[in-house]
């Protein structure tokens, strides 16, 4: 839930100020029942040693991931040949997009299809966009070639320089869609694969997310490797000893783990493996983990976290639209109380649906929707 925001406008380039901030708010949650804070990818590193120099070891910092998948786009786009069709595509998009009369020209020729795809972040929405162009080749083929065109103001105007992210499993399909989409010609998808191990390894690779990849059933059953990768198993171990102070207990949900890997109990009955992949991980713990109730507890723990600070962005655009010109003299106190229930009514919206469908269902994805 949405609880407060504070105007850090005056310090937010101090890191210490920051630092002191965060530790504040932990405190003020209660250090027990804070596990991850998610922040930019710049701040994430720099508080994260802060935090581990002093006295928080339990939290996990780590970056927004839609952030990062973002910044592979970025990287992505920089490769020369990548470059080139980019800076094509876009210029043809702004080229028409600031034309009033063409665009109407263009809406006709493709059936009212749009080129341009809003996404969460800037180059999600351009990699997007660039699959529309991609669809609509034939049509926009068609309309640079038509007789409406050609009697245009536009065709005879001279030419101008053209203006100018489930982690694990998601990455892995994302990079099985890449390959796939060269037929598997390792030569021209190899440097995109560099950007994304470079982000992958210095900002995504996470205890937390192996930690939920091996807890989540959908994954963990469909592949009996994931019990014996290393670098699974060893973020799982990291997220126990960190977040499970206690050794007594520890063991308990060691101990508890082969029960969750061979299916014994109630994992194993056939409801639970029918719902593997049909209710939210977290749920199907609650339902199905009463066998091991140490790892229940730690599970759900673990996978009831996100990986996005996407939905505390959002509250961005609700702060604008209550502090507009017109109503620019609200105190903060009283913001705050707005957004409270603006935000908070939202989540409830969403919290009664929960259940009706999973928020994160792989199999339904486009691999070009992040």
């Amino acid at each position: 839930m949405f609880i407060e925001s504070i105007d850090v406008s005056s310090y937010s380039k101090d890191g210490n100020k920051m630092f002191n901030l965060l530790d504040n708010f932990v405190e003020k949650i209660g250090k027990a029942n804070v596990i991850q804070v998610i922040t930019d990818s710049a701040a994430a590193n720099v508080l994260a040693r802060k935090f581990l120099e002093t006295k928080r070891p339990h939290l996990y910092w780590t970056p927004c991931a839609v952030h990062c998948l973002d910044l592979m786009l970025k990287d992505i786009f920089k490769l020369s040949n990548f470059k080139k069709t980019f800076d094509r595509a876009i210029g043809m998009h702004g080229y028409i997009y600031n034309r009033p009369s063409l665009l109407n020209m263009m809406r006709h020729f493709t059936q009212l299809k749009e080129l341009v795809k809003p996404a969460k972040t800037i180059f999600a929405t351009a990699f997007l966009t660039l699959q529309r162009v991609y669809q609509q080749r034939n049509n926009l083929r068609k309309m640079f070639t038509s007789e409406e065109w050609t009697k245009s103001k536009w065709a005879k105007e001279s030419r101008e320089k053209p203006p100018m992210g489930y982690i694990y499993e998601a990455m892995d399909r994302a990079k099985e869609a890449i390959a796939n989409s060269f037929n598997g010609n390792v030569e021209k998808y190899k440097d995109v694969f560099q950007i994304i191990d470079q982000r992958w390894n210095a900002q995504l690779h996470r205890p937390l997310h192996a930690a939920g990849f091996y807890l989540n059933p959908e994954f963990f059953y469909k592949d009996p490797r994931a019990a014996k990768h290393k670098e699974i198993v060893s973020g799982l171990y990291q997220c126990i000893s960190r977040l499970i102070p206690v050794l007594e207990v520890q063991d308990k949900v060691t101990a508890d783990l082969k029960k969750y890997e061979n299916a014994k109990g109630l994992f194993g009955i056939p409801m639970a493996i029918r719902q593997r992949t049909t209710r939210v991980p977290a749920d199907w713990w609650s339902s199905y983990g009463h066998d091991a109730p140490k790892l229940q507890q730690f599970a759900i723990k673990v996978l009831s976290l996100t990986c996005s600070s996407s939905s505390c962005e959002r509250n961005w655009s609700v702060f604008e639209h209550l502090h507009s010109k017109k109503r620019n003299r609200l105190a903060q106190k009283y913001l705050n109380d707005l957004v409270f229930v603006k935000s908070d009514r939202a989540l409830k919206r969403q919290y009664i649906s929960h259940g009706k469908f999973d928020p994160i269902s792989l199999k339904d994805i486009d691999e070009s929707n992040e």
